[in-house]
């Protein structure tokens, strides 16, 4: 229910972003120029609608956090989506060079993330569900051997900092870095090393070169970085160094420098 209500949200809020922008270039609207008061108003709720969502971002993947729940995900999406519908209005179309990068950033931050949340998890159920060998450990002796000793580790580990789990159904929770936190990060980096063997070694990679659902991840986070220094130089130059933002032209926003 939360997943069809997150996609229709997003879809119309997508299309509110497409009709505002072609209703402004179009002249059917006539908006006020980006540093006006309403639209100024805008953009600073935007821009920290847009810093909450990544907030929500980054600890969905802390490891403190064991993935993050269902409920934070959901306003991640939501607030994210809100916060680039204001955005998109504050710049009301007319882009400068360093506006235009920083929206170009945002909206492929928005995009691999609707990717990421809607889409990513449907393509693989075509090949899993005709090809059971996809789970499967290529006949390496190698790769066997290394898989073996990084579970054989995790369990002795696990028998420090969690005697009475089972490593394959144990994740790490918030009690475990509180408790042991030297063990805690080493079954941490054992994890991720088991991760990164897997998703290498699975003939489904082989077979199946979905370059986009193997790495949206890294374009998603790639994106938010690039969108948060946008921001970050947007708005320190547009506070603090008006004359450069507006370039000889009249500085009608409010600032602080002269």
């Amino acid at each position: 229910m939360k997943l069809r209500f997150s996609f229709i949200s997003v879809f119309f809020l997508m299309l509110v972003v497409i009709i505002y922008f072609i209703a402004n270039l179009g002249g059917v609207i006539n908006a006020p120029r980006s540093g006006e008061t309403r639209l100024h108003f805008l953009g600073i709720l935007g821009g920290g609608l847009i810093l909450l969502s990544a907030c929500g971002y980054l600890l969905k993947r802390l490891p403190l956090s064991s993935g993050g729940s269902q409920l934070l995900s959901f306003f991640h999406i939501q607030i994210g989506m809100v916060g680039f519908v204001l955005a998109s209005i504050h710049v009301s179309g007319r882009f400068g060079k360093l506006p235009l990068l920083v929206f170009l950033a945002l909206l492929g931050l928005v995009l691999t993330g609707i990717y990421g949340r809607f889409f990513a998890n449907l393509l693989p159920r075509h090949p899993y569900a005709q090809n059971f060998q996809a789970f499967q450990f290529p006949a390496s002796k190698k790769s066997r051997s290394r898989l073996n000793t990084l579970l054989e580790q995790k369990q002795h580990i696990l028998n420090t900092i969690a005697p009475l789990s089972i490593e394959g159904l144990f994740s790490l929770q918030l009690q475990h870095w509180l408790r042991n936190p030297i063990y805690t990060w080493r079954y941490y980096l054992l994890d991720k090393q088991e991760n990164s063997l897997a998703r290498s070694q699975y003939r489904f990679r082989e077979e199946n070169n979905y370059l986009l659902q193997s790495h949206w991840r890294t374009l998603h986070l790639i994106m938010l970085i690039l969108t948060l220094l946008g921001l970050i130089t947007h708005i320190t130059v547009t506070l603090f160094f008006p004359d450069i933002a507006s370039r000889g032209s009249e500085v009608y926003w409010w600032h602080i420098g002269d």
